[in-house]
């Protein structure tokens, strides 16, 4: 059986029912040695000690190459982490609806570059990986940080992703099928 759409929607993978990730996709797993190594990351980043990670939720803000898309307007076409930020606690309630349970920890990845964007984060109380404190070009090389943060993204039992990513859409494909999880997306410019 073939499912097919019609409308505006480009393609299909962004669907639950898209072919390609309940055929083959959702059945590709991150080897174990990987998953111990992410593991250990969102341990450092969480300051967590236990080796059982509490719940978490991941977020996905994708600018770097989307900013170059925006024509001169950045401000005023990438999300701003205020949106992200709404759509967070959205993921929190319904995670508290459905699990029961209150999700305080906020895992970030991201490609920004502008400190400014990183202060909002850290003065939000979330947390992220920080590549360079951890060393981790040095350590296992330039693939290493995208890997360590899409895998770092599966893990959650939440995760808030950027529209039109296709990081964000197979990481929210991740959450909901391996995690019974909840997922949102931020719209560009942050518009609901």
């Amino acid at each position: 059986m073939y499912f097919a759409s019609v409308g505006t929607q480009p393609y299909e993978w962004q669907s639950s029912w898209s072919p390609a990730w309940r055929r083959i996709g959702q059945h590709l797993r991150f080897t174990e040695p990987t998953v111990d190594l992410v593991k250990g990351y969102v341990r450092r980043a969480l300051q967590v000690i236990a080796d059982e990670l509490p719940p978490f939720i991941t977020v996905h803000a994708r600018r770097g190459d989307f900013a170059h898309q925006c024509f001169d307007m950045p401000s005023q076409c990438l999300a701003p982490l205020s949106a992200f930020v709404r759509k967070v606690k959205e993921v929190q309630g319904a995670i508290f609806v459905k699990f029961g349970i209150k999700v305080t920890e906020v895992l970030i990845t991201s490609d920004e570059k502008d400190p400014a964007f990183w202060r909002e984060v850290r003065e939000e109380g979330w947390r992220y990986i920080d590549h360079s404190a951890e060393r981790t070009l040095d350590r296992h090389g330039e693939w290493y940080a995208p890997i360590i943060d899409i895998v770092a993204q599966s893990m959650g039992i939440g995760f808030v992703g950027s529209r039109d990513s296709t990081v964000s859409i197979v990481s929210a494909h991740r959450v909901e099928d391996w995690n019974q999880g909840i997922t949102r997306m931020v719209n560009w410019g942050g518009r609901e």
